[in-house]
């Protein structure tokens, strides 16, 4: 994609991508992460809240759409890259928690969520 796109993508986010907090969309904030010819996924924090998220844009039909996640733009990125999950992958996780006899609590790194008030933890496994 040219730069021009990528320019007007970006003014197109800021006219319609509101945080929940209500904060305004900072095109600063606002990073491309992975593009293709038809198709691209970008990262945004919010500056007010901290929420991280990543919002996904496809041409061929219009569509845009945006998720929260707790994932940086170097995970989304190093997510994005990684091959998809095998069966083998599947059992060899089941086996590992089957043989689990540790401290689940020091196997997970626990992540507060960014928004105030809000109930429960970010999570995930610490390797």
């Amino acid at each position: 994609m040219d730069k021009k796109f990528l320019k007007h993508l970006e003014d197109q986010f800021s006219g319609y991508f509101v945080c929940s907090c209500q904060a305004p969309f900072d095109k600063a904030r606002f990073e491309v992460v992975k593009e293709a010819e038809s198709s691209l996924v970008a990262h945004y924090t919010c500056g007010r809240c901290g929420r991280e998220h990543v919002l996904f844009y496809g041409l061929g039909a219009a569509v845009a759409a945006s998720i929260q996640t707790d994932m940086e733009g170097h995970e989304v990125k190093k997510f994005l890259s990684a091959g998809p999950v095998s069966a083998d992958d599947v059992l060899a996780v089941r086996e590992y928690f089957k043989k689990f006899k540790g401290n689940m609590k020091q196997a997970l790194k626990v992540r507060e969520s960014p928004e105030p008030g809000a109930s429960g933890n970010l999570f995930s496994i610490n390797s």
